[in-house]
């Protein structure tokens, strides 16, 4: 993960005609940062003559990076209250914790301490004719329980067709990443997309990677192992 890249909108243009890769890296998300994610969206979007795609990229990418922010805040705090992340008993507790701490009182604090850890989301953005490729990542690996716990609330998610028919279901929720999976799936089904375009990996025991695929065209194909 570098250092940040690409804020100004003339650097975000020039990157975007160039066919190159965007990259900007931040510890925690504010609107700077949000602007910035807008705009290269809608730049992106209108180069390639896709604003139809506005609302599911910008969303499921601003969601991605808010999970991203709130991992690398769990990390920190179970690192502090000396959380097992491999005991569920110790998480609960954990979680329970999070819960207390993630408002934005804490979060402004935490920018802070995310600088002097070295805590941070770096987001890439691959783009061609064929398609867009989010890719983010935060420098916190999954837990096994974590990870087992994701892929079965994107296998849940799969079951819906709406978001009224999952708070309905399955409202329950004690970290909130459920509506964030569950929102993102249900977006890619709606634009026809194959929910399996999202994928979430944890690399080399390292960091965390959440990607998304967007296709362009009609036929592109999923390239299935993250960038």
């Amino acid at each position: 993960m570098g250092q940040g890249k690409i804020f100004r909108k003339n650097d975000i243009l020039k990157a975007i005609n160039s066919g190159k890769p965007l990259e900007i890296d931040f510890p925690i998300i504010n609107e700077s940062i949000q602007n910035a994610l807008h705009f290269t969206i809608d730049s992106l979007l209108t180069k390639y003559k896709k604003l139809d795609l506005r609302e599911v990229l910008y969303s499921s990418l601003k969601e991605l990076v808010i999970n991203g922010v709130k991992a690398n805040m769990k990390h920190y705090f179970f690192k502090e209250a000396n959380i097992n992340i491999k005991s569920r008993k110790s998480l609960m507790e954990g979680y329970k914790l999070l819960r207390e701490k993630l408002n934005i009182k804490e979060l402004a604090k935490f920018e802070v301490i995310a600088k002097e850890n070295d805590l941070e989301i770096h987001v890439t953005i691959l783009h061609s004719k064929q398609r867009i490729i989010l890719l983010v990542e935060n420098n916190t690996p999954l837990s096994k329980y974590e990870d087992e716990r994701i892929r079965n609330k994107f296998d849940n998610a799969l079951k819906y067709d709406s978001l009224a028919d999952f708070f309905i279901e399955a409202g329950d929720d004690f970290e909130g990443s459920g509506l964030g999976i569950t929102m993102i799936v249900l977006m890619l089904k709606g634009r026809g997309i194959d929910p399996h375009a999202f994928t979430i990996d944890t690399q080399d025991e390292q960091s965390t990677v959440a990607k998304i695929e967007f296709p362009l065209k009609a036929g592109v194909s999923l390239i299935r192992k993250a960038q």
